[in-house]
C-alpha cells in the first residue's frame, strides 16, 4: 500500500495519462462538439480525454502549488517559464490552425 502522498499523487497521473493517451489515440470520426478553430475541435470521444486529462494532472498541481518555493531556484524558474512557453506555443497553434507544426 502507498502511503505517501506524493508517489500516490503520481501514480493517479501516470494512470490518468495512460489512459488519456489511449482514449486520443481511439480512431474517432465522430462530429464536433465545438470549435476552437476552423480546423480543430474535440468530438466525443476527445472531449472525453480532455477532461481525464485535466483530472489525472489535478493532483500534479496541488503537488506543485504546495511546493511552489521550490520554483524559486534556476531550474524551478526554467521548468516554469518552459510550461508557460508550451502552452503558449500550442494556443497559438490551435488558434492559427498550424496543423502538424
Amino acid at each position: 500500500m502507498i502511503r505517501s502522498s506524493v508517489p500516490r499523487r503520481i501514480l493517479v497521473w501516470l494512470v490518468g495519462s495512460a489512459a488519456v493517451g489511449l482514449l486520443i489515440a481511439l480512431p474517432d470520426s465522430g462530429p464536433r462538439l465545438f470549435s476552437f478553430s476552423r480546423t480543430h475541435g474535440p468530438s466525443l470521444v476527445d472531449l472525453l480525454g480532455m477532461v481525464v486529462a485535466v483530472v489525472a494532472w489535478l493532483p500534479v498541481v496541488w503537488l506543485i502549488w504546495r511546493h511552489r518555493s521550490a520554483l524559486r531556484d534556476p531550474a524551478g524558474r526554467l521548468s516554469a517559464g518552459l510550461a508557460v512557453a508550451g502552452v503558449i506555443l500550442l494556443t497559438v497553434t490551435i488558434r492559427g490552425d498550424l496543423g502538424l507544426w
